[in-house]
């Protein structure tokens, strides 16, 4: 299992055993995301980040003890239940691009390396391993599949088509240093998300299922309504179904 920022959350919690209609289910009534505050900008000034992430990582610590009774380290998911988990973070102490695995960060929490991998900078606080600081891979590696490089076949990547939005509705370059900042990393988001595609279509061992959501719902608006979460999963649930069922290679 792979991911980066949501994507690696997701493939966490379906490497403990849950099905994508549970996350929803269990994210919606627990209310997790209406406890995530935006915009606080004296504490992005100050380097907290202008949201904070403890609520979502405390959700995740309970979904995941409740699925497999522990919070179990890269290397004791491996070990124990026989699950590989990769996520792409990028180290800003050291200035590289990494992907947090068994082999690479043994001793890490598997939610604490999903949460790094979703720290977009400014919006989230940078968390810390062994002194260094992290934040989202969206900045290097947004699609993490290449550590499959040498595998021919049995790779399913399931991606959004490339579009242009932005991570948070309503921004605009003239607006203030938050809105430009996340203009910034939306273009550049944009132009590696297509890198990435390009690549994954040209690897021979991957399947590439590309979903093409209507409601183009912004990465960061935490306060839209339920009944548009619930559309919004009905669509991408029934588009990969179909996609599923008409696939050959899946």
């Amino acid at each position: 299992f792979s991911g980066n920022s949501a994507g690696a959350i997701v493939a966490l919690l379906l490497a403990v055993g849950y099905t994508p209609k549970e996350m929803t289910v269990e994210l919606i009534q627990s209310r997790t995301l209406e406890k995530i505050r935006f915009p606080n900008l004296m504490s992005m000034v100050h380097g907290e980040g202008a949201m904070k992430l403890d609520p979502f990582e405390h959700w995740m610590e309970r979904m995941v003890i409740n699925k497999i009774g522990t919070l179990p380290t890269f290397q004791e998911l491996y070990e124990k239940f026989g699950k590989i988990l990769y996520c792409s973070a990028y180290n800003m102490t050291d200035r590289r691009p990494e992907i947090l695995s068994y082999a690479t960060t043994p001793d890490l929490s598997c939610v604490r390396g999903t949460i790094m991998s979703s720290s977009i900078p400014f919006i989230f606080k940078s968390p810390k391993y062994k002194g260094k600081e992290y934040i989202d891979g969206l900045v290097c590696d947004n699609l993490p599949f290449r550590m499959w490089n040498g595998k021919t076949k049995g790779i399913l990547v399931i991606a959004c088509e490339e579009r242009e939005d932005k991570l948070m509705e309503g921004t605009s370059t003239n607006d203030n240093f938050v809105n430009y900042a996340l203009e910034i990393l939306s273009i550049s988001r944009g132009i590696l998300t297509k890198r990435s595609l390009e690549d994954a279509k040209k690897h021979p061992g991957i399947t590439l299922l590309l979903l093409n959501p209507k409601d183009k719902l912004s990465s960061l608006d935490f306060t839209a309504s339920i009944s548009r979460r619930l559309n919004l999963f009905s669509e991408g649930y029934s588009g990969a179904k179909i996609k599923f069922l008409s696939s050959k290679q899946i």
